[in-house]
């Protein structure tokens, strides 16, 4: 305990010395203030990067409060950094010209989405930015170039031009050579419906041929050859140039080309990856957000061929509210790129938000989602072998569909447009690669699934061919052919008392705090309260260290003494453990030196950030330390008479930060550890990937004490058991967040009963905080009555648990399993055990009633009183009673 609290003082003392310096960022956060070395909100909007030597440079528009800061009044800001995420204010790299209004780039012009490009021939920095003149709108549609001898500047304003003057492109066409109308006007508002036709037949190419082509919303381009490139907005904004500049990058080579005329492209962003080249733009909708859109050609020139909007998810069609200003490559030999975009508000121009999220590629595409937070070193591993295969699915009105994500299965069947992304993340629970509808429809990938659920349509994506088959029947077609193919059910299933009797874990009771004494304590309440001894489960920190598998002897005097006293009572006992080891302890430094755990891609150990603090994690794709850790398991087991485990912390989300995974994804880390647990048949999983049919018991996330939380148990076992793992336990009794429990914490009694009670009739059932200490009279009678029935029920319980290691076929089955085509498909408040009892828990605060949607046929309720079925019942139901009815 005193290391456990220097740990703790130490951490608090270097967090107080954190607080007096400036604080470091080492994430994106979209959207969010983003501040400088001084604390200021970064001003450097329509911006773009120049990276030079080691050093990103930042160069954008400043702006100045309210609609004012929509033209120039300061310049061109610029900000520099090392590493992306902090960056130090250089200050105006190019000053507007305050004392001369004829200038052009007097003070009050709207100069535009300035870019930096350095001439490695003549060693300057060469800037360009979209101009319009003071006082002229944006009829000027203009270029400006400045130079400098540093990337701080100072930048020199060299001159403003209008692009390619008595020049054609190189893919003209005859009909813009020939004389333009007279009815042709100088000049358009700029956007969709302002061109009276086509921009072909207005040919507004050839009316700007003698005096030089618009060019607005701009980028610029370096090729691997050391040729620039100007991309802009032009022809009334209906199409874009690709302009090749002069050797010194300041002023036009003559040789360009039109693309994409009359689709309205501003905001054009070039990059290359792989030998092509790249475009992201937006629509032409001036300040509201649009669905952005990409294209990709061999050549710079063309031809181009749009790909569609790269972005997915939710606001998609609105490029997350933002409109690009640049990609910056990161690594574009492996398709990262980062997407820099600005989310204007042009009420107040000063409060722009910048909108930088992980551009990587999928079936060749470059594709972005939204991100809250995120880092450089998740790019790297999110586009780590990249999405290869894509299945679209129409979805037959009507039908409902399931997928393998456990902790979301209170959303199921989908009824509402979701995205879910499995690559590295679990959602706190079991993930199977599997989607099966009510139709019999099976998808099913050897890699993660990457889904988006629309109302009509289901896309679904994966590195590895998605195998698609159409049973032509019914849910349960779907799963038995899914369990046949893909994860054929091993004939054994985990030890039998974890179905005929309650599960006690000590974790509320005890936190972090498990010592020998208070755990004879609660073992012997348990017995002394009436309940039936079962599976006792000592949670973390009855071990000397993370990695150091020892009882700790400050806490357990007679460790081998208290396992056999649990015994005679009659309990089997498991000890947490987690796959990871605390960096100062010797334990880390022995098997650091056999290199037993996983590295970073700069070939050090990698330390990892979980619940716990940091630790490193052990690499389990590594035999010799998988060996070790099943050594040190069974070492307890021949030692003191462990009888199994509670194997906790292996999400994916672990193995997503850099890391060399050795080929593997996070996700099999994340099995690789579930292995473990086969040679141990009393054991505990939360986290899983691709572990159906197997002798696994897997347990929900922890719940909180609320009926919100009360109401998710049912559909997330049910979708448990139609994933492939039928040995599921609904969480703790009450819930298993610990701060609902502690010294002044609201309990509600009602709650815990009724958790009770949903909890009887599960294939599992598991207390942790001690119903007689919360608990009065009354709701404590309730509670072991829900313990009688399942008493009751307990060999059919195990009947089923015996049936699925050799079916695959769920314990706890969706009506729709067994009733199809029914319309029980969204019924997820009551549930079948087997085929025979029908389940229908109160799940309402101060609910005395509830209705049951009862098959045909005749059942009967515990009372002895038999109904009919085939209609929706309403029933009483005491504060005591569980609804439940048998099958005749």
């Amino acid at each position: 305990m005193r290391k456990f609290i220097r740990k703790v003082w130490s951490f608090l003392l270097l967090g107080a010395l954190c607080m007096s310096v400036h604080a470091q960022e080492n994430s994106f956060k979209p959207g969010k203030i983003w501040k400088d070395n001084n604390g200021v909100h970064i001003n450097a909007h329509g911006g773009g990067i120049l990276k030079y030597g080691d050093t990103y440079y930042w160069y954008g528009e400043h702006k100045i409060e309210g609609d004012a800061g929509n033209k120039a009044h300061v310049g061109v800001h610029c900000y520099s950094s090392n590493d992306l995420y902090n960056w130090k204010d250089q200050g105006i790299a190019l000053a507007v010209v305050e004392n001369n209004p004829k200038h052009d780039i007097a003070k009050g012009c709207i100069l535009e989405r300035p870019k930096v490009i350095y001439n490695e021939k003549t060693g300057k920095f060469v800037m360009w930015f979209h101009l319009e003149l003071k006082d002229q709108g944006y009829d000027a549609a203009r270029s400006g170039i400045a130079v400098a001898d540093s990337p701080t500047g100072p930048f020199k304003f060299i001159r403003s031009i209008r692009p390619n003057k008595g020049h054609w492109p190189v893919n003209v066409h005859a009909f813009h050579k020939a004389p333009v109308g007279k009815d042709i006007k100088d000049a358009y508002c700029g956007g969709y419906g302002c061109l009276p036709a086509h921009v072909d037949s207005v040919n507004i190419l050839g009316r700007d041929f003698s005096k030089g082509q618009m060019a607005r919303d701009m980028n610029l381009f370096v090729d691997e050859d050391g040729k620039a490139y100007h991309i802009y907005s032009s022809e009334e904004n209906s199409t874009l140039h690709i302009s090749q500049l002069s050797d010194d990058y300041l002023s036009y080579s003559g040789k360009f080309a039109r693309a994409f005329p009359n689709r309205y492209m501003e905001a054009p962003a070039m990059f290359k990856c792989n030998g092509k080249y790249y475009i992201i733009a937006s629509d032409c909708t001036g300040w509201r957000p649009n669905a952005a859109r990409t294209a990709v050609a061999d050549h710079i020139f063309g031809p181009w061929r749009e790909l569609g909007n790269p972005c997915r998810g939710k606001e998609a069609n609105l490029t997350f509210k933002s409109q690009s200003t640049y990609v910056l490559p990161i690594n574009a030999a492996k398709g990262e790129f980062i997407y820099m975009g600005d989310r204007w508000t042009p009420e107040n121009a000063i409060d722009g938000r910048y909108i930088w999220l992980p551009m990587v590629y999928e079936n060749d595409e470059p594709v972005m989602r939204w991100q809250d937070e995120w880092s450089i070193s998740e790019l790297a591993q999110e586009n780590k072998g990249a999405i290869t295969h894509t299945e679209k699915v129409n979805k037959p009105a009507g039908s409902n569909w399931w997928m393998g994500i456990i902790g979301q299965g209170h959303k199921m069947p989908f009824d509402e447009d979701l995205e879910f992304d499995t690559w590295g993340a679990g959602f706190g629970n079991q993930v199977q690669p599997l989607i099966i509808s009510d139709n019999g429809d099976v998808l099913w990938s050897e890699e993660p699934l990457r889904i988006e659920n629309n109302s009509d349509e289901l896309i679904v994506s994966s590195r590895d061919k998605i195998i698609r088959t159409e049973t032509q029947g019914s849910l349960k077609d779907a799963f038995m052919y899914a369990s046949k193919n893909y994860f054929p059910p091993s004939g054994k299933m985990p030890d039998e008392l974890l179905f005929t009797s309650p599960q006690y874990n000590t974790w509320i009771e005890l936190m972090y705090d498990q010592n020998q004494k208070d755990i004879l304590k609660y073992a012997h309440a348990i017995k002394d309260n009436g309940y039936p001894a079962g599976v006792l489960m000592i949670d973390d920190n009855w071990q000397e260290d993370y990695g150091k598998w020892n009882f700790h002897e400050g806490r357990f005097s007679d460790p081998k003494a208290m396992m056999d006293e649990l015994h005679e009572m009659g309990y089997k006992v498991m000890l947490w453990v987690c796959p990871f080891v605390s960096p100062d302890c010797d334990i880390y430094r022995a098997l650091d030196a056999k290199g037993y755990f996983l590295k970073n891609n700069s070939g050090e150990t990698a330390m990892i950030r979980w619940w716990n603090g940091v630790s490193a994690l052990l690499d389990l794709s590594n035999p010799d330390a998988q060996q070790w850790f099943k050594d040190e398991l069974q070492r307890l087991v021949d030692k003191y008479g462990v009888d199994g485990f509670k194997l906790d912390a292996g999400d994916a989300r672990f193995y997503t930060q850099d890391l060399d995974l050795n080929g593997l994804s996070p996700n099999d880390h994340s099995r690789l550890y579930g292995e473990i647990g086969l040679a141990f048949p009393l054991n505990e999983y939360r986290a899983m990937w691709k572990m159906g049919g197997q002798p696994l018991a897997e347990r929900l996330h922890d719940k909180d004490h609320s009926w919100g939380h009360l109401s998710m148990l049912i559909p997330q076992m049910l979708v448990e058991g139609i994933m492939g793992y039928p040995f599921s336990c609904p969480d703790m009794i009450g819930g298993g967040q610990y701060k609902s429990f502690l010294d002044g914490a609201i309990i509600d009694q009602e709650l815990i009963v009724r958790s009770a009670q949903c909890h009887a009739l599960m294939p599992m059932m598991q207390f942790s905080v001690a119903p007689w200490r919360i608990l009065d009279e009354t709701h404590l009678k309730a509670v072991k009555k829900s313990i009688d029935i399942r008493q009751q029920y307990k060999d059919y319980i195990l009947q089923l648990a015996k049936e699925a290691a050799k079916t695959g076929e769920p314990i706890m089955r969706p009506m729709e399993y067994n009733y199809p085509k029914q319309g029980y498909a969204k019924i997820t408040d009551q549930f079948m055990l087997g085929n025979k009892i029908l389940v229908a828990p109160v799940l309402e605060k101060g609910a005395r009633t509830r209705s049951v949607k009862l098959p045909a046929g005749k059942w009967m309720l515990p009372s002895g009183k038999k109904v009919k079925g085939g209609k929706t019942l309403e029933f009483d139901v005491a504060l005591d009673e569980l609804l439940y009815f048998v099958k005749q």
